[in-house]
């Protein structure tokens, strides 16, 4: 990252660390280099707060697909059965 940054480009990335009270944090950084006459002057930095994100992708990927929750089951149909034929009858008389 800062061989990039001091050859002049900028930089963009994720960054996690550990808190005080042991929680990881991700931040999500910009760093752009800031010229003068001389080359770089400074160096901006933003960054923001992603922690959520990845906390909420950690929950998605750890979830069991929905076909193998209890609380739905496909259906189960023999193959070549047509589970609507006799409906289709029905409405037809």
């Amino acid at each position: 990252m800062l061989e990039k940054v001091v050859d002049g480009n900028p930089w963009e990335g994720e960054v996690s660390f550990t808190g005080s009270n042991g929680d990881e944090h991700w931040t999500r950084i910009g760093v752009t280099p800031v010229y003068d006459e001389a080359g770089i002057e400074e160096l901006v930095m933003t960054g923001s707060d992603v922690t959520g994100h990845h906390q909420a992708k950690r929950r998605i990927d750890t979830k069991k697909p929905r076909r193998d929750r209890t609380d739905h089951q496909p259906a189960k149909i023999p193959f070549g059965v047509d589970p609507w034929k006799d409906k289709r009858r029905n409405e037809s008389e």
